[in-house]
């Protein structure tokens, strides 16, 4: 049997708080797909070192994405507001007759709004 060194690193992690449009902490929100459920809509994650992308969401507001250069140690984003968003209305007309078509369904897609955050 031989020894192996094992190498410990540093532990390094991303906090912050999320709040909602009027800057009241979210009580139930996701990070990254991650659930969590806090009194003060703090949140702590584990990440690697380097480039990563955090997305924050909960329900009835739109989500925000940050792409995130994750130095070692604690790097804190400090608030994150989640906002209603906005929405979409219209109607889906038959390409030839441009009668509506009924039963349609629509999905809506847009590159999603992301802020690059230099913690």
């Amino acid at each position: 049997m031989s020894a192996q060194g094992i190498e410990l690193k540093p532990a390094t992690t991303v906090v912050g708080r999320v709040l909602d449009e009027r800057g009241a902490p979210l009580k139930a929100f996701w990070v990254s797909r991650e659930s969590l459920e806090t009194e003060d809509g703090r949140f702590e994650l584990s990440q690697r070192v380097g480039m990563t992308e955090v997305t924050f969401e909960a329900p009835g507001l739109a989500p925000r994405i940050f792409q995130l250069d994750v130095k070692p140690g604690k790097n804190d984003l400090g608030d994150v507001q989640l906002g209603r968003g906005r929405a979409v209305t219209g109607m889906v007309l038959d390409a030839v007759t441009r009668a509506p078509v009924v039963g349609a369904l629509m999905e809506a897609a847009s590159k999603r709004a992301k802020s690059t955050s230099p913690i």
